[in-house]
């Protein structure tokens, strides 16, 4: 079995467990998908700015009879999952410190953050923002956005190449200079990359970055560690990408969720017993 398989096979092995019925999307393919969003996710509910955030984003979560989000294998169900108990809990520096993330005056997190990456993005041929799939956002100014992935990686082989127009953008590039070198490469090549999605995450960062300090912005690489040959790859491309750009004040600082789960034991107390449970039952 390749790594999507995998995958695969073990969610459903936790659905099982759960005695929780699933449905495939089409007469061909395998039993993935609750038959409600809720089912799929921890508590039974999704928040309704979480709701809205989906509806308002770009990508489709929600739309179909049998939407992306009630695959046992989406990753913006682990995203919620992981991280919409923050939106109703008012200790959000237990979460930043969960994830080595600044602590101190948090304004808002959010789902499905649009980002524009200038002042005037339709001028400048920007037909869409960047869509981070969390942002937490400071009151002073800051940001971090956490970019979440799951199955995506062990589905792609070929890359898209960043547009030439990102590069126009001079002004954005002056904090970030080994950012804008990787930028260029990617606007020619994807540079070997199969599974990390480089050009995507250079979006993010340039919509992270608009009116902001790049000291003041950092990225999440938020991803399910996998079995399988081909998660191997994946890591191996986390590191690498995390090396070019290293020496800029702005780094992809990776997570995996099983390492966010560990970390979540060692700070929270009793009281979340109920969801570390579902999250080590289903992502550990």
């Amino acid at each position: 079995m390749n790594t999507s398989e995998l995958i695969q096979a073990k969610f459903q092995a936790w659905a099982r467990r759960q005695d929780m019925p699933l449905q495939a999307k089409d007469k061909r393919g395998a039993k993935n998908y609750t038959l409600s969003v809720e089912a799929n996710l921890f508590g039974g509910q999704l928040d309704d700015d979480v709701r809205n955030a989906f509806n308002a984003g770009a990508g489709g979560e929600l739309r179909g009879e049998i939407c992306s989000l009630q695959a046992l294998h989406s990753s913006a169900a682990m995203a919620v999952n992981v991280f919409q108990y923050w939106l109703c809990h008012q200790e959000q520096s237990l979460l930043a410190k969960i994830l080595s993330i600044p602590s101190t005056g948090i304004r808002e997190i959010s789902f499905e953050k649009q980002l524009p990456v200038c002042s005037d993005p339709k001028a400048q041929g920007f037909k869409k923002p960047p869509h981070v799939d969390v942002c937490v956002e400071y009151t002073r100014g800051g940001r971090v956005g956490i970019e979440c992935k799951l199955h995506e990686p062990f589905g792609r082989e070929n890359q898209s190449l960043l547009s030439d127009r990102y590069l126009q953008l001079s002004d954005a590039w002056k904090e970030v200079p080994r950012w804008r070198d990787l930028a260029s490469k990617l606007s020619k090549s994807n540079l070997e990359f199969k599974r990390l999605g480089p050009a995507q995450l250079v979006k993010h960062v340039l919509g992270l970055m608009f009116d902001q300090r790049a000291q003041d912005v950092r990225l999440l690489y938020f991803y399910y560690d996998a079995p399988g040959f081909d998660n191997s790859e994946h890591l191996i491309e986390i590191r690498r990408f995390s090396d070019i750009i290293v020496d800029d004040p702005i780094r992809c600082q990776p997570i995996s969720v099983q390492e966010f789960i560990a970390k979540a034991f060692r700070v929270l107390d009793e009281k979340r017993s109920n969801y570390l449970r579902y999250l080590s039952d289903r992502y550990l």
